[in-house]
């Protein structure tokens, strides 16, 4: 499974266009289309960076027609619907594989441009875009766009495609103030429930509106696992865990999950197992982050939490903080030995 998860103002600029590999005469006065790409609302320690999304491939559909993705308004063919993020420079359309494969503005009118990332969003040319929130994929998109050779083949500057987070990411970071010995080690974390509900676990976008994500409702009771994670950017598929507490704070995992509306009280719910078999639920509150704090409230998506678990002697203690994408909060939960999950 490749890594996959989003870095600070921007995420790498898309790849050098290469005329060179066309080997019949392009139409409309040889005007490619080009692009830089950003993502917005995001720092450091994210599942994906500008160093590890380089070389990552997104869905960019080219429309003639404002507002409308759809099959028959693409200009194709639809299997060049992609394009590399690679260093700074502005990138042409390509293959899924990554060979080059030119698209030009269609003659002296508007062409219409969103993207996708990633390419598990489906294939250009569908009704329906849709990705399974699996805990550790990231999701983006980016608001449509308009350009045209005159604006941006003629005055050298591309057009920008700015992707937004569309899932809420929550790390965890743990200690053992108190009884190292007796809690042992955590050997898995999951999310089981969202704003007091189950789990939603699918994200879709109709071709005919791509500014408007849909979460498809409550799934099953199944949990979302945490992968394992050891900050900065060492993000891994793994969500089998091994770590031994101590009284030495430790960023241990993370998972990416669907926005909810939050209220600031319970917001998400954890399961902590350890590796004497006992596993224990915390509820966590979002609470906003610098000095006043108070309960987060609103929609979560682009936002990341970072749920500081804090083992003592008789319970455990939770604290949520907003951390990178977007600026956010803190949330204290305690866990009482009464709360072992059978």
């Amino acid at each position: 499974m490749k890594k996959i998860f989003y870095s600070v103002m921007a995420l790498a600029a898309l790849a050098a266009c290469n005329k060179e590999q066309v080997s019949t005469a392009p139409e409309f006065d040889e005007n490619e289309i080009c692009l830089t790409s950003a993502s917005v609302n995001v720092a450091t320690k994210t599942p994906v960076d500008g160093t590890e999304f380089s070389g990552q491939t997104a869905i960019v559909l080219a429309s003639t027609k404002e507002g409308n993705f759809s099959s028959g308004n693409l200009y194709g063919p639809t299997t060049n619907m992609y394009m590399k993020f690679n260093g700074s420079d502005p990138a042409g359309f390509c293959t899924s594989t990554g060979t080059s494969k030119p698209k030009y503005y269609d003659g002296d009118g508007n062409t219409y441009l969103v993207g996708l990332y990633p390419t598990s969003w489906g294939t250009p040319g569908t009704d329906t875009y849709t990705l399974t929130i699996d805990g550790k994929t990231d999701a983006m998109a980016s608001a449509p766009i308009t350009v045209n050779k005159a604006t941006n083949a003629g005055d050298g500057t591309p057009g920008n495609l700015e992707f937004k987070h569309k899932l809420t990411k929550l790390l965890v970071n743990a200690k053992a103030s108190e009884g190292e010995d007796y809690w042992g080690k955590i050997t898995g974390i999951e999310l089981t429930k969202a704003g007091g509900a189950n789990l939603q676990k699918t994200i879709s976008v109709s071709a005919t509106d791509m500014t408007s994500f849909d979460f498809e409702g409550a799934d099953t009771a199944d949990p979302l696992p945490f992968y394992s994670w050891t900050g900065e950017n060492q993000y891994t598929d793994n969500s089998t865990l091994d770590v031994k507490l101590s009284g030495t704070a430790a960023d241990i995992a993370y998972t990416l999950c669907a926005p909810i509306m939050a209220d600031g009280t319970d917001d998400f719910t954890v399961k902590i197992t350890l590796d004497n078999g006992n596993a224990y639920e915390v509820n966590v509150g979002l609470e906003k982050s610098g000095v006043g704090g108070g309960a987060f409230k609103g929609d979560t998506a682009g936002y990341a939490f970072t749920i500081a678990l804090d083992f003592k002697a008789t319970i455990i203690e939770a604290t949520a903080t907003i951390t990178d994408w977007n600026v956010g909060g803190t949330s204290n939960i305690i866990v009482e030995p009464g709360d072992i999950v059978e």
